[in-house]
């Protein structure tokens, strides 16, 4: 269609009397001049709604300009209006954050009733953000007051306790089905007697005159309202449904949060119950990150696992005090705590925190893997002879299941807890005197295999005549028993022949203590200074505190003179039995008739 002949249209508005029309015409201006023609006549009929000022044309535009007050049916139709409800606002969005984050240590403790958004969705800081520098000595307090709700920080807790999402449902108001339905005035009908009677004739006439006109005035306005309606409705319509779609979205983003969460924690937990070490290192780290800690703490964890040996291995970082400042508050004001209250929040801390995330060990470890938990803290420092990084372990501790299960953490005294592991650190920890770790594993060490039971069924047995594999588990058990009433613990390796380690001792004794490798040496002939040589050089490969070679013969002057003043001890056979006759039980070892049995052996074999 060309431009001269393309018909413009527009609407003329009413929103008093909610009335909407549309008007078309060949040109905008023309339209423009309809419109306003069409919204002044309303303008005057609404004039007429108010009191003293009911002067007005009539409604349809073939109605000439009359100076008679407006119908008063007209008036009433015109104030028959609708109330058209306000569409909800949009009601903004909370995003879901996985409980993954590390928690925060919250001055807001959790209620036993009311869980508090920052317990079940953590804001964690960017994991390159620097540290603060600054501590408060109330954060000791609020940290041991969190113990009292570990239960509730852990995973399964937090997102057994997750919500629905937290803004509800916009609610929608009803709007008016339909415009106010106006019934028409109806017409007389003259009679016979009516005709009698000029006067009541016309009358009648006249009725039916003023009705006709007020019920086309009438259709003309159900219309526009009708429009105005569909108008509003659509508006109306348009805005709620944003509105819905919107929090729609943001709640399905927040449920597929939760069931991520969800299903992640499962994945864990599934993992964690195949007891691989990876899985359960992953899972126990994991768990790391529920236990709430200061915003100035380090979250640096590695954890190993010797699923052979039920072993867990912590490595955390802990803060190091000379580079915080620790503040208090005095006189409503915040100021610098002396070096007195300093040290001894430092003193406190770290132990604690050492013994906050062994203990949570065994309270998560459902299925039993772990055994035995040690922890080494180290801290990162600027050497102040060096200016260089420096790392260095500060305490290590090595501790059982149910020694540490059953522990009140909550009451104890935290040095004091500490040392009655049998933890290792210098007497004032805030000192940063480094220690030797008790145990620390190599992540490829896979050479742990299962326990056999032998001592038991020895009997008065010749020791040097029985199998090298038996006298390893041998060995094995009776180390077991001799260090066991420590809390040790001692695995035995795969087979080796005299190569390598026959087994290994973790001991959390302080004193004697820490990885200790044993060589077993089912020998008739006297053990010679190279078999010590390759002990020494073990103990240095393993990062060892000790080792021990056992054997059923003895050794000569340049293996004791080789062993002094090295961390080696050298259990002949004498020592051998005697350690045997300790724990009860009586052997003998006959090396004549193991030399006896080995030329029989030999001469068999040659024939």
């Amino acid at each position: 269609m060309s431009g001269q002949g393309r018909i413009e249209e527009g609407f003329a508005v009413d929103n008093v009397s909610q009335r909407r029309r549309r008007v078309t015409g060949n040109s905008k201006d023309q339209i423009e001049e309809k419109i306003k023609w069409l919204e002044s006549l309303w303008d005057k009929e609404n004039q007429n709604l108010t009191p003293h000022a009911w002067q007005t044309r009539h409604y349809s535009k073939t109605t000439e300009t009359s100076n008679e007050i407006l119908d008063p049916r007209k008036k009433g139709a015109l104030a028959e209006t609708l109330n058209f409800p306000t569409p909800p606002s949009p009601s903004g969005s909370v995003k879901y954050d996985t409980v993954f984050l590390p928690l925060p240590l919250n001055t807001n403790l959790p209620d036993t009733k009311v869980h508090s958004k920052s317990l079940i969705s953590p804001v964690a800081a960017p994991l390159n953000t620097k540290l603060p520098n600054r501590a408060h000595l109330e954060d000791y307090a609020i940290f041991c007051s969190s113990i009292s709700y570990a239960s509730k920080y852990r995973l399964a807790e937090r997102i057994s306790l997750l919500p629905e999402y937290p803004i509800p449902k916009p609610t929608i108001p009803t709007f008016p089905a339909d415009i106010v339905k106006i019934h028409p005035m109806q017409t007389k009908e003259a009679k016979w007697y009516d005709k009698l009677l000029f006067p009541r004739l016309v009358g009648i006439l006249k009725h039916n005159d003023g009705a006709k006109e007020f019920n086309k005035w009438l259709l003309e306005l159900q219309r526009d309202r009708q429009l105005f309606w569909k108008a509003k409705k659509e508006a109306f319509d348009k805005v709620c449904h944003t509105v819905l779609s919107g929090w729609e979205a943001a709640r399905s983003q927040w449920n597929a949060g939760v069931a991520e969460d969800k299903a992640k924690l499962q994945e864990l937990k599934s993992l964690y119950e195949t007891g691989k070490a990876n899985a359960v290192a992953e899972y126990f780290r994991t768990q790391m990150d529920s236990t709430p800690l200061p915003s100035w703490c380090p979250r640096e964890y590695e954890l190993e696992f010797d699923e052979e040996a039920g072993i867990l291995l912590i490595n955390v970082r802990l803060p190091y005090f000379g580079e915080l400042e620790v503040m208090k508050n005095r006189e409503l004001k915040l100021v610098p705590a002396n070096q007195k209250e300093a040290r001894e929040m430092a003193n406190k801390f770290l132990f604690l925190i050492a013994l906050r995330l062994i203990w949570e060990v065994p309270q998560v470890d459902y299925c039993n893997r772990v055994g035995m938990v040690a922890c080494n803290g180290y801290v990162i420092f600027n050497d102040p002879s060096t200016g260089q990084r420096r790392q260095d372990v500060i305490l290590s501790v090595l501790a059982k299941r149910e020694d540490i299960k059953n522990i009140v953490l909550e009451r104890i005294e935290p040095e004091a807890c500490f040392r009655s592991l049998k933890g290792v650190a210098a007497a004032k920890i805030s000192e940063i005197v480094p220690v030797q770790p008790l145990i620390q594993f190599n992540k490829k060490d896979k050479r742990f295999i299962a326990a056999k039971e032998v001592i038991d069924k020895m009997g008065d047995k010749n020791l040097a005549t029985m199998e090298w594999q038996d006298f390893e588990h041998l060995i094995r058990e009776l180390f077991e028993k001799e260090f066991g009433a420590n809390g040790a613990e001692v695995k035995i390796t795969q087979a080796s022949r005299d190569r390598g380690v026959d087994a290994i001792v973790f001991d959390p004794d302080p004193l004697r203590g820490g990885k200790l490798v044993i060589q077993a040496k089912r020998y008739s002939n006297t053990v010679d200074v190279s078999s010590v040589r390759d002990l020494y050089g073990t103990v240095m490969n393993e990062g060892a505190n000790k080792g021990i070679l056992v054997t059923t013969s003895n050794y000569g002057r340049d293996t004791y003179d080789f062993a002094k003043d090295k961390p080696l001890t050298l259990i002949n056979g004498a020592n051998l039995l005697h350690l045997l006759q300790k724990h009860g039980y009586h052997m003998k070892i006959d090396i004549k008739e193991a030399k006896r049995l080995l030329k029989v052996d030999q001469q068999s074999n040659a024939k």
